[in-house]
């Protein structure tokens, strides 16, 4: 028998480990016995012990014959599963958040750096960014890039390997999570309104609050002082365009901006424009030379929604909660005015600091892409921020 080395943190799992695992060869063993006395041992009771081992790979130590592990340096894995069964559609190279149970948080590093995503195929790691780590009161939240999904199945997997107190360095690489077509990407981690995308962005903010977000993790509270102003980039000018937020009105008001770009021309219009009132949603575009302005009923009640505008190539689409506002036809271009984005609050008097449409509440996960994302692809990120596409097993 092999020495237990591990530390205090991990040493209690490994003796369970190691004790679930030997219980589990004793039953075999006399499965084994018995059916070998009554002439009925075959490739069918093997095939069967291999499985049973298997299948409980996720409490087994880095001594496992479990097929196909990773790194004999880590003691457990969990699969983690995407529950895409509804959709029939296919996903390339989408973020999924991860919240971390106990079981694993309870005997992963504090840090989260001995963390390492797997491939279904037992040897590609995964890039994530850790939202918020172990070291506040609230489940760990992670963001994994996925490869493939596959359209019409919930079998989709990766494994989620844990449990080394020497993992030679950090796992997470939160650059390589978000790729080129996110052009904005903010968590308002600890009331940061810093971008995880990889464009060089100016942002100002002013007055945010961190506050309890999407599946526990961080948003950012707005107290109709406050707002994030995102300085004008070439890359904020693509040809198509989606912009998502997730966000929870706190009073009474008229309208509130959730994101916006106004006119250059005509400030008091908005090239885009995501807005919350009572009961509704106010969406505004600018497309050739007639601006577009509609106020239609979503839920504004005391939980978080997402919200989504998308200008494509051919039509602008608007979606709350995943219900379709509105899908206009339209193939002239999006006003594309050097003017700052705007989170929290509105600017319609031409200066470049917000001065109306200020925000009371929350708002999460705000996302600038430069494609027009398919009712099918919003569908899924609003099931993961609703915690429904994921499941650690």
């Amino acid at each position: 028998m092999r020495a237990l080395t591990c530390s205090a943190q991990l040493c209690l799992s490994q003796l369970r480990a190691i004790a679930a695992k030997t219980l589990r060869l004793l039953a075999t063993s006399v499965a084994l016995v018995l059916a070998a006395s009554c002439g009925r041992v075959g490739f069918s009771a093997l095939q069967s012990s291999d499985a049973n081992a298997n299948a409980d790979a996720s409490v087994a130590d880095a001594s496992s014959d479990a097929g196909g592990w990773w790194n004999a340096a880590w003691q457990f894995r969990k699969k983690v599963r995407f529950r895409n069964a509804q959709r029939n559609e296919g996903f390339d190279g989408m973020p999924v958040a991860i919240s971390l149970p106990p079981s694993i948080a309870d005997v992963a590093l504090p840090s989260l750096d001995d963390v390492r995503f797997i491939e279904a195929d037992g040897s590609t790691e995964l890039p994530y960014e850790i939202e918020r780590s172990v070291s506040r009161a609230a489940p760990p939240l992670l963001w994994l890039r996925v490869p493939r999904i596959d359209a019409a199945t919930d079998q989709d997997f990766v494994w989620l390997y844990y449990g080394n107190a020497n993992p030679g360095g950090p796992g997470a690489n939160p650059t390589a999570v978000w790729d080129s077509s996110y052009l904005l990407v903010q968590h308002f981690g600890a009331g940061s309104a810093a971008s995880s995308s990889n464009v060089p962005l100016n942002l100002t903010v002013f007055n945010i609050t961190r506050s309890d977000g999407l599946l526990a993790g961080d948003a950012a509270l707005f107290d109709r002082n406050a707002y994030v102003r995102i300085d004008d980039n070439a890359a904020l000018h693509p040809s198509a365009m989606t912009i998502t937020a997730w966000a929870r009105k706190d009073e009474s008001q008229g309208m509130a901006a959730i994101v916006a770009r106004s006119n250059a021309v005509v400030p008091t219009s908005n090239d885009v424009g995501l807005f919350l009132g009572n009961g509704e949603c106010t969406i505004e575009y600018l497309r050739g030379t007639a601006p577009f302005n509609a106020s239609i009923g979503c839920a504004t009640d005391a939980s978080l929604h997402m919200h989504a505008l998308v200008i494509g190539p051919d039509a602008t689409r608007a979606y709350s909660d995943g219900i379709s506002l509105f899908d206009i036809t339209s193939t002239d271009p999006l006003a594309q005015s050097e003017r700052p984005i705007t989170v929290g609050a509105d600017i319609n008097d031409g200066s470049t600091t917000p001065n109306v449409g200020f925000f009371q509440g929350l708002i999460d996960e705000v996302r600038i892409a430069n494609v027009a994302r398919t009712a099918a692809w919003l569908d899924a990120e609003l099931a993961i921020g609703n915690g429904t596409f994921v499941v650690v097993e």
